[in-house]
């Protein structure tokens, strides 16, 4: 199934007087160009006021897929990090986990740092750069690792504001190792292979296959105790930022939601620079 669209959003009389949360209407609105799926992005810049010390914002604007789960996710990972770790985050100033705003959409507005996305820029740094970028992204990654979990799902704040374990942000958290239901989808396609004349051809692969059951029969206590740790599951060079053009500036990044470690990181967005056209490999 094809992902849900974008909200497509554009900017209206000032992204509707700035949210409306106690803040000067915009002065200007623009999107980057930034390939997402699930939000539409726009920088603002505000004019000079006593109401705030920020005048360059980062507003992301949600579609109507996962309602309010994915923005309380997003806040609840954002506090765990900023309490928890060294990574550094933006500051949150306002956010709506509802629709019921003047721009009728769940929405999260930040402080704008002075950053690009690691897609820009990859495509003119050398080796060494390159390496330090993932050196770093490393380095994140080890930090995440270091905590363990005993539940999947997002994180949300509690009463007391405190992130704790909530609701499952995708289907796909669930995906844990379960080495009966791997075991029965095997046997199912060894049955398949047999029976089907048109799946003749794989016959001679149905000793190997038989192999892998027995392998998994074999180390199923260790294949079903996969440890959970916070990870992004979509983690590539669109959804990492580095502080400046400057190769070596630290790099912004956000968790997801808590997974098996062996869900993590799907190959698929792994190091994807952002662009529809295009992708690049570390």
């Amino acid at each position: 199934m094809a992902p849900p669209r974008t909200t497509g959003q554009s900017p209206s009389r000032k992204m509707r007087s700035t949210l409306s949360v106690g803040l000067p209407e915009a002065v200007a609105i623009w999107s980057p160009k930034v390939t997402a799926q699930y939000h539409t992005i726009y920088m603002i810049s505000l004019p000079p006021d006593d109401k705030t010390s920020r005048t360059e914002l980062f507003l992301q604007v949600s579609g109507n897929h996962l309602p309010t789960i994915k923005t309380e996710n997003k806040f609840g990972v954002m506090s765990w990090f900023s309490k928890n770790t060294p990574i550094p985050i933006p500051d949150l100033v306002a956010y709506d986990a509802s629709a019921n705003n003047p721009i009728a959409h769940e929405y999260a507005l930040l402080s704008r740092v002075d950053v690009v996305t690691a897609s820009d820029l990859y495509t003119t740094l050398d080796d060494q750069q390159i390496g330090q970028v993932l050196d770093q992204l490393v380095n994140f990654l080890s930090q995440l690792h270091a905590h363990r979990w005993n539940a999947i799902g997002g994180l949300t704040l509690n009463d007391r504001g405190e992130a704790v374990v909530g609701r499952v942000v995708d289907e796909t958290f669930w995906q844990t190792a379960d080495v009966d239901f791997v075991s029965a989808q095997v046997r199912q396609c060894i049955r398949l292979i047999h029976v089907h004349e048109k799946l003749a051809f794989m016959r001679d692969v149905t000793p190997r296959l038989e192999v892998f059951l027995a392998a998994l029969e074999k180390h199923a206590d260790e294949l079903n105790g996969g440890t959970l740790r916070l990870a992004h599951k979509e983690l590539h060079f669109a959804t990492c930022s580095t502080m400046s053009r400057r190769a070596g500036s630290r790099p912004y990044s956000i968790g997801s939601s808590l997974a098996s470690c062996r869900r993590c990181n799907g190959t698929r967005g792994d190091r994807f620079c952002g662009t529809d056209r295009t992708r690049w490999k570390a």
